[in-house]
């Protein structure tokens, strides 16, 4: 359930102003073929409008299915104006001249293309045929096999790590679908890919005014790479584990839907996740040599892990009221295991001490949202919802730390946490009124959470009975909230959009935590006690100003400060004569993190083929902590202590180019500055955090004929955030520099087939890993899309 879904309507309250800007000149010209719906347009919208605009949950009440919802004027006019195709907004905005308008937005979809932007206007100049006006087609079969071939020279897993898949030869069928329209009521569609490494089929069979019934499944692999950490003293100074490390991610779906005329909509489905297989962890081993021992040695675990959803949703307009309820149920299991070095020492034979650890977790999350909204008019719209959240788990583990002189084990075989929350929330949403429109909302959060459980933690020493400890503990929270939000926004001047928004939240938990040994021993007893209590406050003004259709200005200046307390009421060593415990976190009486931030953006589109784009934003966050006296003031000498800076300058260039129909050329330039200071408490091995991360991204298309494309990407990273800290303990930080180019050439030899054919070259150092984990990789890709009829 959104935090506040009436707020995102603000957006329509201005769309009107940002329509007014478009430079039509800028489209590209239709297309002047005869246009046939089935053929050209058909897979535009189902490839990047339906899924928003479709029959299930249209965004904006806009629907592309068919041609009277496509015909429905929107909140800034027509959306499509047959025989006008400059005039319609369709047009402005999958043509990316609308600015926050962009369709598909950016992120969720590829943006269309040059060709396809003239389809679309041809398509609209020509009256708007739909279906069969305009094409007897009604089955559509689409098929890419691929072939590639990838070589590394240097470290393989890292590569895969990167890239997502393995080097060699692989075949397979890049993408393939089928589209077959049954009658004018039903459709059926089936998509997917099936490669080496992954394999998407989906399925969706459409009757209108009836239903839908979507299922599929999927999988991926993710990759690790098997290097541990780095230190130049050492020979070897990096270790690997020398193993094929990947995880095995899918998932299987099934939606049935029900939309029947006049009735609520019903959507019943069934979801099942799995993640499988091997992972790198950070829990790196002990590496000793001579008299200098560093945590550099890889580490890895074994993951199981399953997950049930059962999901049911239900909505429909009531005498005006839009009413809502979402049931998810998700059963989860999780098994992992990890077997790691946990100290080793060069040169000598049988020190190698291991850590075994093996964890489980079970639960049943259910949660059900409610939500209703009504416009009372064309000024005011409110809603409301409820959300109630009940989360059942039972967890266990086992841990088994070898040296050669003992052995410590760990086991419970009970963890039991129970958490019940609710949720409320009001919005509403008023105007415009002469330009102002005002958005505003409460939302409160309770929230009970409990956890016990027991373990035995034994000491095993050669020749000696066990020493067994056998701790029991319980945890109580209880935790409330309230946020109130409120958003204004402004357009009646010229121009110019300001705008201002402000979230408060006062938040109160109390926790209860004990532990007692029932041996006796008293090795782990502890008791505490305490209320702690947060004020947030976060607040932004800015403005957007184009007082000249080609050039944009947009900046706001943001604060957040949360401020929190902590009272401990009880603290306590429980025994026979019970003594403070000053331990951490007990001496932490208050934190204070203040950011401070600033954006601007400004775009000019200078002519209708050069678009430039600049923008910087910088951001401060301080953190404070307020803390008694603890261990004679070793530990901490009281009062409020500065406990570091967080600091980032990002400046960021868009370069847009398209001098000729023919080539497009787009280029990102990035640059942060960024740097992380922490108290270091006189330690040398506490080094501040600074470095620079450049980012360059070019690609760029050329058409050399009517049929046949030129195509280029250039991408660069680089990272320089190494500290060279080696002497107080592990060198910080991360310095890297990766390269990435592709070019290829995509010929369109009948209407029906095309071929591409791309060759990539990939580079990779790491100096702060002693180029240890570098690569070359190259690539050649083959592949071949045909289509029937």
């Amino acid at each position: 359930m959104g935090r506040f879904s009436a707020i995102l309507l603000v957006m329509a309250a201005v769309s009107t102003a940002r329509a007014a800007e478009v430079d039509v000149s800028q489209l590209p010209a239709p297309a002047t073929n005869d246009i046939a719906f089935d053929e050209h347009i058909r897979p535009i919208l189902e490839r990047s409008c339906i899924r928003c605009h479709g029959p299930e949950r249209p965004k904006s009440g806009y629907r592309l299915d068919n041609r009277e919802g496509a015909l429905e004027p929107g909140d800034s006019g027509p959306n499509i104006v047959p025989g006008k195709s400059a005039d319609s907004a369709l047009i402005h905005y999958v043509a990316r001249l609308v600015e926050d308008m962009e369709m598909p937005p950016t992120g969720k979809d590829d943006p269309l293309t040059t060709q396809e932007i003239a389809l679309l206007r041809a398509w609209i100049d020509q009256g708007v045929a739909w279906g069969a006006e305009a094409s007897v087609r009604l089955s559509f079969v689409s098929v890419s096999p691929t072939v590639r071939w990838i070589t590394v020279e240097g470290h393989n897993s890292t590569f895969r790590e990167h890239a997502g898949q393995r080097e060699g030869f692989t075949a397979g069928v890049e993408q393939f679908e089928i589209r077959e329209v049954i009658d004018e009521r039903t459709r059926a569609f089936i998509t997917g890919r099936a490669l080496r490494d992954e394999y998407r089929v989906a399925l969706r069979l459409e009757r209108t005014d009836l239903g839908f019934v979507r299922a599929g499944a999927e999988e991926f692999h993710r990759f690790s790479s098997d290097a541990g950490g780095y230190y130049p003293l050492f020979n070897p100074s990096v270790f690997a584990s020398n193993r094929d490390l990947r995880l095995d991610i899918g998932r299987a779906w099934f939606d049935l839907g029900l939309m029947l005329p006049n009735l609520p909509r019903v959507v019943f489905g069934y979801e099942y996740q799995y993640r499988e297989g091997e992972k790198s962890t950070l829990q790196w081993g002990d590496v000793t040599q001579g008299s200098v021992t560093r945590k550099i040695y890889p580490a890895y675990k074994r993951i199981d892990e399953d997950v049930h959803i059962l999901k049911v949703d239900v909505s429909h307009t009531l005498a005006g009221f839009f009413l809502e309820n979402n049931f998810r149920g998700e059963f989860y299991d999780l098994e992992t295991s990890r077997r790691n070095v946990n100290s080793f020492t060069v040169g000598t034979p049988g020190s190698t001490t291991y850590q075994r650890i093996e964890e489980g977790q079970s639960y049943f999350h259910g949660a059900n949202t409610f939500r209703v909204e009504k416009p009372f008019n064309d000024w005011l719209l409110a809603s409301a919802g409820y959300l109630y959240s009940s989360l059942d788990s039972d967890a266990a583990l086992r841990q088994n730390s070898a040296t050669p002189i003992l052995t410590l084990l760990t086991r419970s075989d009970r963890i039991v946490l129970d958490r019940d929350s609710h949720v409320v929330n009001v919005s509403t949403l008023i105007g415009p009124w002469q330009g102002l429109s005002i958005a505003g909302g409460v939302q409160a959060e309770w929230m009970r959470q409990e956890t016990s459980g027991a373990e035995t933690e034994s000491i095993l020493l050669p020749g000696f009975p066990a020493l067994d400890f056998l701790p029991e503990f319980k945890t109580d929270i209880d935790r409330a909230a309230l946020e109130e939000s409120l958003r204004l926004r402004y357009t009646g001047l010229p121009f110019t959009t300001l705008f201002a928004e402000g979230r408060l939240q006062q938040e109160s938990i109390g926790q209860y935590e004990e532990s007692i040994d029932q041996s006796g021993g008293g090795f782990q007893d502890f008791l505490r006690d305490t209320d702690a209590s947060s004020d947030l406050r976060d607040w932004r003004i800015g403005f957007s100003a184009s007082p000249w259709t080609r050039a944009t200005l947009t900046a706001h200046y943001r604060q957040f400060q949360r401020l929190a307390n902590y009272e401990h009421l009880r603290d306590i060593v429980p025994s026979a004569t019970p003594s403070r415990n000053e331990g951490y976190s007990a001496f932490i009486r208050s934190r204070d993190v203040a950011t401070d931030e600033i954006d601007a953006r400004f775009t000019l589109r200078a002519t209708r083929w050069l678009k430039t784009t600049l923008g910087y934003k910088y951001s401060q966050t301080d953190y404070w902590t307020e803390t008694d006296r603890a261990l004679g003031g070793v530990a901490s000498p009281g009062g409020w202590i500065f406990s570091g800076d967080q600091s980032a300058h990002i400046y960021t260039a868009g370069l847009t180019l398209t001098p000729l129909r023919r080539l497009y050329w787009n280029t990102t330039l990035a640059w942060q500055d960024t740097r992380t200071i922490a108290e270091d408490n006189n330690s040398a091995a506490v080094e501040p955090y600074r470095g620079d991360v450049y980012n360059v991204i070019s690609s760029g298309t050329y058409a050399l004929t009517e049929r046949t494309d030129l195509h280029g990407s250039y991408s660069f990273t680089c990272a320089d955030y190494a500290q060279e800290n080696f002497a107080a303990g592990l060198p910080l930080g991360l310095e890297f520099r990766r390269h990435s180019v592709e070019v290829g050439v995509s010929r369109r030899w009948l209407n029906t087939v095309s071929t591409r054919l791309q060759y990539g070259f990939y580079k990779y150092e790491e100096p702060s890993r002693g180029n240890f984990t570098d690569y070359t990789a190259h690539a050649v890709f083959g592949i071949v899309t045909a289509q029937w009829p």
